[in-house]
């Protein structure tokens, strides 16, 4: 490519910057406030969650608030077949070295590597950079299943912050139809309108490209598409998996019921009896595979009566609620879908979670570590009835004198905010969307 090539790509993202709109993510005030530290910003996740957006909004709010001038801010999507000639070290080198010398002016600079893992041996280039110490501020993205957050941490060393970017949450999903929830008022005034999004989110799910499709098969081709594009294809090539069969049905199991507990031997015994007989070592392998491409994230078991953790007997979630819904319908699937969004949202607040359990069967969904040794304690159901009150109470219950503090909340879809007071257990009851908006 010529250097006039080049330079005719640098200004047209810099334009792309001011035109740049959209809502803005749940992280991004945290990814906005890190900048003022020295160390490489990454953004990690799923393919498809908006981290190219996410990183052009971030970059057009520091030359709109006069951190960054306009001039000396260099975007570059390694995904553009126009940049396919920077491949080295070298490459990335001579592009920064025309930036400087033709576009960028005196003062704080802003570098931005989109799909920075398509570029052999970018980390040399960005430890080097960073060592140099030339003023730059770094932001850079990796897809799922080419860049991992382990790599990064192993060849950045120390030298990076990782903030982790999932698909819309229900309160971006919100925002981004127009709606504002602020207070109690604003929910009760819109509540229908939310509970449409509210059924849309847990049916279709939160990827922001689904989004702009209005028709629902469309939808679900998007999504089809997505599981052989992103989750397999790319897990197969990536991690040269052998026994695809097994992995596509492994697939098909962890995400048609996210929620269920599961052992590795319980997962083996299913895939046996589909006729893909796999070892127990290579299941482990192939669910780490999923787990690093950000396709699933697991749950560890927290006996609250022994105060440890158990690592073979897991809960799997899916990465989005329109992904699950494809390997089992909604109405089918409701209960474990609701699960999973909370699921995501507890993700998304930074919590070290758990899901608890008993050798009698009794179980909490979530457990939540808190400061000073308390815990939150959470049930998530579709409604309070006579049929399943006792159950979802007596989970608390037992819980109480091994994890005595913190707070015990009940997450109902359809249902009203109460207090229950159980065997001097106080209890609170939660509608669902009110506890996902925080209003």
């Amino acid at each position: 490519m010529t250097d006039e090539a080049l330079l005719a790509i640098m200004y047209e993202n810099q334009n792309r910057l001011t035109r740049v709109g959209g809502i803005k993510r749940t992280i991004h005030s945290r990814l906005l406030a890190a900048f003022p530290s020295r160390p490489i910003k990454v953004v990690i996740g799923f393919r498809r969650s908006g981290k190219s957006w996410l990183c052009m909004q971030i970059a057009r709010d520091m030359e709109e608030s006069g951190r960054v001038p306009l001039e000396n801010i260099l975007f570059l999507n390694f995904e553009d077949y126009r940049l396919s000639d920077i491949r080295s070290p070298a490459e990335l080198d001579r592009t920064l070295h025309l930036f400087v010398t033709r576009i960028a002016k005196a003062g704080p600079r802003l570098l931005v590597l989109d799909e920075i893992q398509t570029v052999p041996g970018w980390d040399v280039f960005l430890r080097s950079l960073y060592e140099r110490n030339e003023g730059w501020d770094i932001l850079a993205t990796g897809s799922n299943s080419e860049l991992l957050s382990s790599e990064f941490a192993e060849k950045l060393a120390g030298r990076h912050i990782a903030f982790e970017l999932l698909p819309f949450s229900f309160s971006e999903l919100v925002a981004y139809r127009g709606f504002q929830v602020r207070t109690e008022a604003d929910y009760y005034r819109q509540r229908s309108e939310l509970e449409k999004i509210w059924n849309d989110y847990i049916t279709l799910g939160g990827l922001p490209e689904r989004l702009t499709v209005i028709d629902p098969l469309a939808v679900r081709s998007y999504q089809e598409g997505i599981v052989a594009k992103v989750i397999l294809d790319d897990v197969v090539r990536r991690f040269k998996v052998e026994q695809v069969t097994a992995l596509e049905r492994l697939v098909s199991f962890l995400l048609a019921s996210p929620g269920q507990i599961v052992s590795y031997a319980t997962l083996a015994r299913h895939l046996s009896a589909l006729g893909a007989k796999v070892k127990v070592d290579t299941i482990i392998r192939y669910v780490s595979f999923l787990k690093a491409a950000f396709a699933v994230f697991d749950l560890s078991r927290f006996d609250w009566k022994q105060g440890r953790y158990f690592d073979t007997t897991k809960k799997y979630y899916s990465i989005d609620t329109g992904i699950a819904s494809l390997y089992r319908s909604e109405t089918e699937n409701r209960a474990f879908l609701i699960e999973n969004a909370i699921y995501l949202e507890l993700r998304r607040r930074g919590l070290e979670l758990y899901f608890g359990a008993l050798d009698n069967g009794k179980e909490l969904d979530f457990l939540a570590r808190l400061p000073e040794r308390n815990w939150l304690k959470i049930q998530v159901t579709k409604r309070l009835n006579p049929q399943n009150r006792g159950r979802e109470i007596s989970a608390f219950l037992h819980a109480e004198p091994f994890l005595s503090g913190g707070e015990s909340l009940l997450l109902v879809e359809e249902g009203e905010r109460e207090e229950i007071n159980a065997d001097g257990v106080r209890i609170k009851v939660e509608p669902m969307l009110r506890w996902v908006l925080n209003v």
